[in-house]
């Protein structure tokens, strides 16, 4: 029973149920079922959190919160991932938003007097800079995160360093906020895509054969039929030329057919003089569905031919007076329909 409320939870936290997802997480607490911190089901509800935060249109973003979570994220689940995204605007967008928020009850005279410690004000530099050791210990000085927290540092060192500096750092790393809120949910996608996996429900689940066959028409055969002759059957839409006119819809059964007698001898000349200017390209003829006979000659030629290399071409030349009209190819397409659905 554990396994299976952690596997909802799972599938909820994922699909952004969190509300329902927490209650069943203490259900579990209460029954004495303890989720461990390493769990995929603690990684989902940190994910889904992040993305409900970001579907709050009401308010700006807690990027408090969210640079905790990404930081926690990050130590739990490290890879190539990582690098991208602690490369990448969004990241640099949510740093300095965080380092506004931190400086947000500082004027000018007090960013200048505090230049000294404002740097490492609540960790957040040297946070960065712990993150920098780890992802990017190969190329410490040239990584855009390097970059980054270098021009950071630049700042206290002028003479009124937020008039001249900060504002203008602020104004450089910071993104519009819907296209942040669209872009981080993708990103978040992607770590949980990659980072954590599919979730226990979507690797079992299982389709039934009759569940899809019931939402068809007819039989497993009449639905492969008409499968294959749907590009035929298909209707043509051929945009008119003038800008504003509608698209003229033609009929291929409509457009197949002959004109009247008395058509043909008034448009005969015009069309054979200009047949060499201009060749129409050849129209394939419409599949003709396979009769019961035919069916059941594939079937006998093939019991008996089915163990020589040209077993089609043997099907074809025994029963050649039921399949004249059934090619080599289409012996062999049909087989394949008949044993895809169980008609052999």
């Amino acid at each position: 029973m554990r396994a299976a409320l952690e596997t909802v939870a799972e599938f909820l936290s994922k699909y952004g149920a969190l509300e329902e997802a927490n209650n069943i997480m203490n259900v579990m607490a209460k029954m004495g079922w303890s989720v461990p911190a390493d769990s995929k089901l603690q990684w989902r509800s940190l994910v889904a959190a992040m993305k409900q935060e970001l579907n709050a249109p009401e308010a700006a973003p807690d990027y408090v919160f969210l640079f905790e979570r990404l930081i926690q994220l990050c130590i739990k689940m490290p890879g190539d991932l990582w690098k991208s995204l602690f490369s990448s605007k969004l990241l640099m967008h949510i740093v300095v938003e965080r380092f506004a928020i931190a400086f947000e009850s500082h004027d000018a005279e007090l960013f200048k007097l505090e230049s000294d410690v404002l740097c490492h004000t609540e960790g957040i530099f040297d946070i960065c800079q712990l993150v920098q050791n780890k992802l990017f210990s190969e190329d410490v000085g040239t990584s855009v995160l390097a970059q980054f927290l270098a021009d950071f540092s630049t700042i206290f060192e002028d003479d009124e360093p937020k008039v001249a500096r900060w504002d203008e750092f602020y104004s450089s790393y910071r993104m519009h906020e819907a296209s942040f809120r669209r872009d981080m949910k993708r990103a978040l996608c992607q770590i949980e895509a990659s980072g954590i996996g599919p979730t226990q429900i979507e690797i079992r689940k299982r389709i039934r054969r009759e569940a899809v066959e019931g939402r068809f028409p007819g039989t497993s055969g009449d639905l492969s039929d008409s499968t294959l002759s749907e590009p035929e059957d298909s209707t043509c839409r051929v945009q008119n030329s003038s800008r504003n006119g509608p698209p003229v819809t033609t009929n291929s059964a409509a457009a197949a057919s002959p004109p009247p007698v008395a058509d043909q001898q008034e448009t005969a000349p015009s069309d054979s003089a200009s047949a060499e200017d201009s060749p129409s390209p050849k129209v394939r003829a419409k599949r003709k569905r396979w009769s019961t006979a035919e069916v059941e000659a594939l079937r006998k030629g093939y019991k008996e031919f089915r163990a020589l290399p040209n077993v089609w071409m043997m099907i074809k030349t025994k029963y050649a007076d039921v399949l004249a009209s059934r090619s080599n190819v289409d012996i062999k397409d049909k087989y394949r329909n008949l044993l895809k659905f169980g008609k052999l």
